[in-house]
């Protein structure tokens, strides 16, 4: 197991991640406890109507329900300095860590800035890959594509 940083999440995160399956709150424990990018949770379970109130104002992937309905997905933003950090490239590096820590726990995790793709940790080569892989094939199909690279959804087997 490979293991370096060790930082903590703060008591909102923590709060937040008592509601998701127990599966993805370890995932979230173990990716801030080998990676390097600091970040805090800052959605887990939604509720319908707060599903419904961001669909209708266009900030879900979704216009039913969402993994985020049934405590199957997080959302996470990466801070340095304390600053919100947005650059994809952060969240290259975020997802790769999320990813080694599904792995060491064995579990599944989808990225929603590779919402084609069902499993990350099945993915051989690198992140920026798979989001480039993405993002061509919606271009190919004349197709806006959705990005949430701080999106991260459990996928049980």
């Amino acid at each position: 197991k490979y293991q370096m940083y060790d930082l903590e999440l703060n008591s909102k995160s923590l709060q937040l991640l008592e509601a998701v399956h127990p599966k993805l709150a370890s995932v979230v424990h173990e990716a801030r406890e080998i990676g390097e990018v600091p970040f805090e949770v800052v959605e887990g379970y939604r509720s319908k109507e707060m599903q419904a109130l961001m669909a209708e104002k266009g900030a879900s992937g979704s216009f039913g329900t969402s993994p985020h309905c049934f405590g199957f997905a997080v959302s996470i933003l990466a801070f340095y300095d304390d600053i919100p950090k947005t650059n994809t490239l952060v969240y290259e590096e975020l997802a790769t860590t999320m990813k080694y820590a599904a792995m060491n726990l064995g579990v599944g995790l989808k990225w929603g800035a590779a919402p084609h793709y069902p499993n990350i940790c099945d993915w051989p080569d690198s992140l920026d890959m798979l989001m480039f892989e993405y993002v061509s094939a919606c271009v190919e199909k004349e197709v806006v594509p959705h990005i949430s690279p701080g999106y991260f959804e459990l996928v049980l087997d």
